[in-house]
């Protein structure tokens, strides 16, 4: 009886894996295009002057590092709305951080 059991079910564990990868198998999955696509596009404004130097992102952040001839910054955009979260204005330390003849 345990083995009539047994083979039971094992015959319905196969039976649904064979169901379920058919059925995945006719019906994929749509997939999301891209980071742009989950919130659509949105604007971080740079100044006249300004040009964008560099894009770091992580989970659920995105570090665009911009400058011009007089200063920089770092703009801090939400990764999942496109919202801008803040501004990180980079500034010499002193005047020997600032200097050219290191």
């Amino acid at each position: 009886m345990l083995l009539v059991t047994m083979g039971l079910i094992l015959v319905a564990g196969v039976i649904f894996v064979l169901v379920v990868v058919t059925k995945r198998a006719s019906h994929p999955a749509t997939e999301t295009a891209g980071f742009a696509g989950r919130f659509g596009v949105s604007d971080i404004h740079v100044a006249p002057g300004e040009a964008v130097k560099g894009v770091t992102m992580t989970d659920d952040r995105l570090a665009v590092h911009v400058a011009s001839d007089k200063e920089e910054e770092i703009i801090i955009v939400s990764a999942k709305n496109g919202q801008e979260i803040g501004r990180i204005r980079l500034r010499p330390l002193s005047d020997l951080a600032s200097s050219d003849d290191r």
